[in-house]
């Protein structure tokens, strides 16, 4: 460090620098190499990284709306079965309530013929 310049490798920097290994800070900016990156930067070996750990949270964000779409959709799903389940057991009760019913007319109409030969 010369006053307030830093020199790393073939990169000049002028201004308030910090230097951490081969990275060079200066404010928002991080020098790596042959690499100038202006903003909130972290800079990891040959990897610059700009903003994308919030647009990786921003993924994860969309990813886990993602996975509660995905957990209504299937409850969605599994409610539309619940009531499909309940229609097909009145469905049945139904069915088995006419079956009922035509029983009972069978019952009576044998209990007519059985009347009708016996005069």
């Amino acid at each position: 460090v010369v006053g307030a310049v830093v020199v790393v490798g073939a990169v000049v920097v002028v201004g308030a620098v910090v230097v951490v290994g081969a990275v060079v800070v200066v404010g928002a900016v991080v020098v790596v190499g042959a690499v100038v990156v202006v903003g909130a930067v972290v800079v990891v070996g040959a990897v610059v990284v700009v903003g994308a750990v919030d647009a990786v949270d921003a993924v994860v964000a969309v990813d886990a709306v993602d996975a509660v779409d995905a957990v209504d959709a299937v409850e969605a799903v599994e409610a539309v079965d619940a009531v499909g389940a309940v229609d097909a057991v009145e469905a049945v009760d139904a069915v088995d309530a006419v079956d009922a019913v035509d029983a009972v007319d069978t019952v009576d109409a044998k209990k007519d013929n059985v009347g009708k030969m016996n005069f």
